[in-house]
């Protein structure tokens, strides 16, 4: 898995082309309503076959931060 798989789902949700994704862009720059949060996050989870918990997300601020998160789900995954 590459980082910017993430970024491409990222800007394909928001309808924000992938250049303009910084990493260090607040996650909720990119979606400022909690419900479209929420959402994107499901679709992330499926795309990827992942389970995002609550906890997981309270530290994730920035685009890097989920990009790694994700990332870290994926390698628990296949080791497991």
């Amino acid at each position: 898995m590459q980082p910017q798989d993430i970024k491409n789902q990222l800007a394909e949700f928001t309808k924000i082309p992938v250049e303009r994704i910084d990493d260090d862009a607040a996650i909720t720059d990119l979606v400022s309503d909690s419900f479209m949060l929420v959402e994107m996050l499901l679709l992330l989870q499926d795309h990827f076959a992942i389970e995002l918990e609550q906890e997981d997300l309270e530290e994730v601020i920035s685009v890097a931060q989920l990009v790694n998160l994700i990332d870290e789900k994926i390698t628990a995954m296949q080791t497991a």
